[in-house]
């Protein structure tokens, strides 16, 4: 039984580790390999925290996006979020309506 547990908590681990590994590029990296693969671009970012900022890349043509996030303890290196499909932009607001 104990074994059993065991086997099922190193495995948890060794995966999230080498998800974590795989999922993590210095940020020029990162933003190489989402315009060449899925043709996005970095559409705007954010600081959420000292340290720590997210960045949302975009193709617009066909609504595919990527979010990372950067944090202290890896400075300039961006860690894979969350990504879709059916990115569409928010209309822009009338004129002289508050932004």
């Amino acid at each position: 039984m104990w074994s059993a547990a065991l086997a099922v908590l190193v495995l948890l681990f060794a995966t999230s580790t080498a998800w974590g590994q795989s999922g993590c590029a210095p940020g020029e990296a990162m933003a190489r390999a989402l315009r060449e693969t899925y043709g996005e671009e970095l559409r705007t970012s954010a600081e959420i925290a000292p340290g720590r900022r997210v960045f949302f890349y975009v193709n617009p043509r066909n609504g595919t996006w990527t979010m990372t996030e950067t944090g202290p303890r890896a400075p300039g290196v961006q860690c894979l979020v969350g990504d879709g499909v059916g990115w569409t932009p928010a209309p822009s607001p009338p004129p002289g309506a508050p932004a």
